[in-house]
């Protein structure tokens, strides 16, 4: 990768993110202080994940890095630290919500809704400005699963909608990468076995939000 791609890619990563949060705080049904506070939530996770990143970048190039950290830090992330990234925030995310610092049902609304949302603003301009061909069917996807966020936004629970995102997205990326020579999640090449992982994540949540309702 370029230089100036490198930066493009950045650029557009930010910008993503920027128009994801305003959509998302339009879009919402929720309070004012509500949707300042957990889109500071998210923006605090989005920012722990890039460290994350840098930090798995060294952790699987640990040998590397001590010879020459410059290369290390200077090379594009691969999959792996995307993972580990992934994998680390995950499991801060479960002891804030066993902590209950935060809402289970509010952050996975708001993330996964700001995380779609910059993912079809990402696809968009990498497919204008990147000329990628293989975008245009994640693309349709990441159009279908918005809309059908923002219209079931009203009918249903927050944590019910996450998880069906969640599951629809998974199960439609899963099938991309069956039939793609690759797919990628914001310019990481991913592997079909983490969308099944996002399905799960997905089912997980529903099943909570079911087993609320019981109870309640």
């Amino acid at each position: 990768m370029s230089a100036t791609s490198a930066v493009i890619s950045v650029a557009i990563l930010v910008a993503s993110f920027i128009l994801a949060m305003a959509s998302f705080y339009i879009i919402s049904d929720e309070t004012k202080q509500t949707k300042k506070t957990y889109i500071e939530e998210v923006l605090s996770f989005v920012t722990n994940f890039i460290i994350l990143i840098w930090i798995g970048k060294i952790v699987f190039n640990v040998s590397t890095f001590i010879k020459d950290p410059i290369v290390v830090l200077a090379y594009p992330s691969h999959s792996s630290a995307f993972y580990f990234a992934f994998v680390i925030s995950l499991l801060l995310v479960v002891r804030k919500v066993i902590q209950k610092k935060v809402q289970l049902a509010l952050f996975s609304y708001t993330t996964i809704g700001i995380v779609l949302l910059a993912s079809f603003f990402y696809e968009f301009m990498d497919l204008v400005w990147q000329d990628n061909t293989y975008g245009w069917r994640y693309l349709t996807l990441l159009v279908t699963l918005t809309i059908i966020f923002v219209v079931l936004n009203t009918y249903l629970s927050k944590q019910l909608l996450s998880g069906l995102i969640l599951i629809i997205w998974g199960t439609g990326q899963w099938l991309l990468a069956m039939t793609l020579p690759f797919t990628t999640v914001f310019g990481y090449l991913i592997s079909p076995w983490f969308f099944v992982v996002l399905m799960i994540i997905g089912v997980v949540l529903m099943f909570i939000n079911n087993r609320k309702q019981v109870t309640s």
